[in-house]
């Protein structure tokens, strides 16, 4: 699969002064923002990006693109595939996780999961930890494979993280992180909370 070079820091590395606790600025919360908007249109048309993670936006001069696109679906223009896993374990919605791990085959991508996905991969780059406090159960993420971690987070045994580093903007993410999908924001309500901070 060939796509264009989008010139540009990740939302990764755009909001690295935030992980490194020496910013907490307007403009971290507008780069945040263009990504929700961003993942906003591309639901509006019809498409999930199905790996949403902060290394796959690319904030360009003309806006925040994305890249890594070989899981992205369209209900009307793709079949599911039978091989996807929902990309970063960590990053994975609970009725998404909860879905691969029973070994329902095709799962179709959500957009409310890729909402949580979005929330899970704005908590990480503000934090440099993954949203779920893995510790708090005892468990070494790198040291557990991707179908143990699917199955705990399709359980919700896992709480977030804290104590919160940005507390306003955390507050928002955890929300989303905690909803049931039918009751979960939207990428544009997402943006919007943001805005109204």
């Amino acid at each position: 699969m060939l796509t264009p070079w989008w010139e540009g820091p990740s939302t990764w590395d755009i909001l690295r002064d935030v992980r490194a606790g020496t910013s907490q600025s307007s403009a971290a919360r507008q780069h945040m923002i263009d990504l929700c908007d961003a993942v906003a249109r591309l639901h509006e048309s019809g498409w999930v990006h199905s790996d949403l993670q902060p290394s796959h936006a690319i904030h360009t001069a003309d806006g925040v693109r994305f890249i890594d696109c070989s899981w992205s679906w369209h209900p009307e223009r793709l079949e599911t595939s039978l091989l996807f896993r929902g990309g970063l374990p960590h990053l994975l919605a609970p009725e998404l996780a909860r879905s691969i791990h029973a070994g329902e085959r095709p799962v179709a991508p959500a957009k409310s999961a890729e909402v949580y996905a979005l929330a899970a991969s704005l908590w990480w780059s503000l934090t440099g930890d993954w949203p779920r406090d893995y510790a708090h159960v005892g468990i070494t993420p790198a040291k557990v494979t991707a179908p143990v971690l699917r199955q705990l987070i399709g359980t919700r045994q896992i709480p977030l993280r804290g104590p919160y580093s940005w507390p306003g903007v955390q507050q928002v993410l955890a929300e989303v992180l905690t909803a049931p999908a039918d009751r979960r924001l939207t990428a544009a309500g997402l943006a919007q909370q943001l805005r109204s901070l």
